[in-house]
């Protein structure tokens, strides 16, 4: 898939200004504070003599150290797994050569998520259930342009929870899909995600999220439906466009409550861990 271009990249740039000016704005409000916008998208917000700075999601909550530590994936499951916090990891291997990937693949043969082991967020440079030696070449060279070494780790079965806490406690936790197109019995695949993307850009501020690029993750979810981006999909048949989630749209993402006590415990555990004050855990779990 392409990049997005000068413009597009603008637009979606406006939109989440305007996602965070609208979130900012209202939590000013609700605790009696003055909210200014000095830049775009940077915000102070005073309430008598406290002030703080925000940056669309960025606060002044934990310091760069932490987060650069939370963003770790290798030093982070190393602490978690040191504190009996169960991770992926197990089988997990940090791959600096393209030959272990082969002798990693012939010893444990499955499904594995590929991503960079550091200096990325929001998905980039990741490729989930791959499943072949090919695919596993060729998501390891994906990876590689974003870090120097590469996570490889079993896939996960189940769907993904997101679990944001302030100092120990649930804020909330919603249930994230993939992103999925839905065919209408004339347009192919391609098309599909194109009209998507357009969707996105010219919708309302609530609408934006990123948009859906055609790589790696594209290809292999639609090939384990049996499909292409030529394929044309039935009318109103639903097809899931990639397996991980980061590209996903609102709606996509379920407000979710009910979840065990213990599951929760755990995940307040491993935000503390990585000795954040705000933070937020990733869970993936079939029930």
């Amino acid at each position: 898939g392409r990049a997005a271009v000068p413009c597009e990249a603008a637009i979606l740039s406006a939109k989440h200004d305007e996602t965070y000016r609208r979130i900012w704005r209202h939590a000013a409000a609700q605790v009696g504070a003055n909210m200014v916008e000095f830049a775009p998208g940077y915000f102070r917000i005073r309430r008598g003599e406290a002030e703080t700075l925000a940056w669309r999601h960025h606060v002044m909550i934990d310091s760069p150290a932490t987060t650069t530590l939370a963003g770790d994936k290798v030093v982070l499951h190393q602490l978690l797994e040191a504190n009996a916090i169960p991770t992926s990891t197990h089988g997990s291997t940090e791959v600096e050569e393209p030959g272990a990937l082969l002798e990693l693949f012939d010893r444990a043969p499955g499904e594995y998520v590929v991503k960079p082991s550091k200096g990325t967020s929001g998905g980039q440079g990741v490729t989930c259930g791959v499943s072949t030696t090919d695919a596993l070449m060729r998501a390891w060279l994906l990876a590689r342009q974003w870090s120097s070494t590469v996570l490889v780790e079993p896939q996960a079965i189940g769907d993904e929870f997101r679990l944001l806490f302030l100092e120990g406690e649930l804020l909330g936790a919603v249930r994230r899909r993939p992103p999925c197109v839905v065919g209408d019995g004339q347009q192919s695949v391609r098309a599909l995600i194109k009209a998507l993307n357009e969707h996105r850009l010219t919708g309302d501020a609530e609408e934006v999220a990123r948009l859906v690029h055609i790589d790696l993750d594209c290809v292999m979810a639609l090939s384990k439906a049996g499909l292409t981006l030529r394929s044309v999909l039935a009318p109103g048949q639903h097809v899931r466009i990639k397996m991980s989630v980061s590209e996903n749209g609102r709606t996509d993402n379920e407000t979710w409550s009910r979840f065990c006590p213990e599951l929760v415990s755990t995940a307040a555990r491993a935000v503390g861990v990585a000795g954040l004050q705000l933070g937020g855990a990733a869970l993936v779990t079939p029930d």
